[in-house]
């Protein structure tokens, strides 16, 4: 497992929240080739099928599918993205 490093986001929109993970995960993938998998913490919800259902604090994040976002970034190279709402995030990650 690798933790990405973080990043500020400065407008709080979706288009720099976007262009900051496929920047992170473009160059993570450009230096381990066997990275197929992506873990993301966000705030607001996720349902079930790991879709970004809202965010009250980025403009325009909403009915967001980060595998088509990154498997599309990446030329195909990320084939599962696991999204967690912030908070069930932080308590998988006491364990």
């Amino acid at each position: 497992m690798r933790r990405l490093p973080s990043t500020d986001i400065h407008t709080r929109t979706f288009s720099e929240l976007r262009s900051a993970v496929e920047s992170l995960v473009g160059e993570a993938v450009g230096h381990h080739s066997d990275l197929h998998r992506v873990g993301i913490s966000t705030t607001g919800s996720a349902d079930a099928g790991d879709v970004v259902i809202s965010s009250g604090f980025y403009s325009g994040y909403q009915h967001i599918n980060w595998l088509e976002v990154l498997a599309s970034s990446t030329g195909g190279q990320i084939k599962v993205v696991r999204v967690l709402n912030e908070a069930r995030a932080a308590a998988y990650g006491t364990f």
